[in-house]
């Protein structure tokens, strides 16, 4: 029963959601014929794309204070070496101390984390581990973390 009580909440959040972005309408077909509900296909594509931008960048500060700290290395991607303060497997990212800074950067899935050439998961890294993080800067975006090796 919780869980058709969550899913109607889930749902109506939704509905909510989507009536106040756009993504979808509702309109009368004509008099007494009922109704007809529009997908905006392009707005919800749009919204979604923006979303997958935003939460992969990173702050302007937070981008100053990693390309002070990281250095350059010959494939145009920065690597900075730090300690873990934090892992969020739910939300996917990894807290970071740079410059005295706390700095949550998001794990894209597709983002390899490697511990002496053993593919590890999200869920295997603990905090207090130190790690070599490595960054391409994508411009506009921001940077991107492409590669995360456990030390």
């Amino acid at each position: 029963m919780r869980a058709l009580g969550f899913l109607f909440l889930l749902i109506l959040l939704i509905a909510v959601v989507g009536f106040w972005r756009g993504w979808f309408y509702v309109s009368s077909v004509e008099a007494g014929e009922g109704v007809s509900v529009v997908v905006d296909k392009d707005k919800l594509d749009a919204d979604g794309r923006h979303a997958v931008a935003k939460a992969a960048a990173l702050s302007r500060r937070a981008i100053d204070a990693i390309k002070g700290a990281a250095r350059e290395v010959p494939d145009g991607t920065r690597e900075l070496e730090t300690e873990l303060r934090a892992v969020d497997v739910v939300d996917r990212t990894l807290r970071v101390r740079v410059d005295g800074e706390d700095i949550d950067l998001t794990v894209p899935a597709a983002t390899p984390i490697e511990s002496g050439g053993r593919e590890l998961e999200l869920r295997e890294i603990e905090a207090g581990a130190e790690v070599r993080l490595y960054l391409l800067d994508d411009g506009e975006a921001g940077l991107r973390l492409t590669r995360v090796e456990v030390l």
